[in-house]
């Protein structure tokens, strides 16, 4: 029995050490004029415009929350007024500097899925040189919906949102990390002075 092991441990060693040659023997050796040199004159410096996508981190123009779109082909700004209680949507071009002026009169902002869902609007507010029937800022001032996104840190909606061609989702949600006391926008309920 141990003599049957030993041929068949034998016998697969062989194998392999047969098929690592032929492997070997097909790569490695090959003619000598078949390879190809290379001077100094060939190697040229990579296409300097090639990729001129920024890689610096991106800086809000309006201070507020800077979402990529795409394949950062856009940029959304979200920003929230917590004096007045709106909410701003700005679409900005890919490096987040410029507005880019889209044909909606709203953006529809979804909280919830199915039965559940309810749908807010976002008015167009048009700035200064975004066109004729063009928008680059939308905004809502529901007080009710700006208060749902401030005291609950899970609350998160979705805007689809049109641009050109496309189509772009883009997640709503509130930073409650902000430099601020949210003890700050609760109403007086009596005299503070005690």
């Amino acid at each position: 029995m141990t003599t049957h092991r030993h041929h068949d441990t034998l016998r697969s060693r062989l194998v392999s050490l047969t098929l690592t040659g032929l492997l070997a023997a097909t790569i490695g050796c090959t003619d000598a004029d078949e390879f190809q040199e290379f001077s100094s004159s060939d190697i040229k410096p990579a296409d300097a415009g090639a990729h001129q996508h920024s890689h610096e981190h991106h800086h809000a123009p309006h201070h507020g929350d800077l979402i990529a779109l795409g394949d950062h082909q856009y940029h959304a700004e979200i920003t929230w007024d917590e004096k007045n209680k709106t909410i701003t949507v700005y679409v900005l071009d890919g490096e987040a500097a410029k507005a880019v002026p889209i044909a909606a009169k709203q953006l529809v902002l979804t909280i919830g899925k199915d039965d559940d869902a309810k749908q807010h609007t976002l008015a167009a507010q048009p700035q200064d040189g975004d066109g004729k029937d063009k928008t680059s800022r939308f905004q809502t001032t529901d007080k009710k919906l700006f208060d749902s996104f401030h005291d609950n840190k899970h609350t998160t909606g979705i805007i689809q949102l049109p641009i050109g061609t496309d189509t772009f989702p883009l997640s709503v949600t509130h930073d409650h990390d902000h430099d601020h006391d949210h003890d700050d926008h609760k109403p007086n309920r009596g005299d503070d002075s005690k």
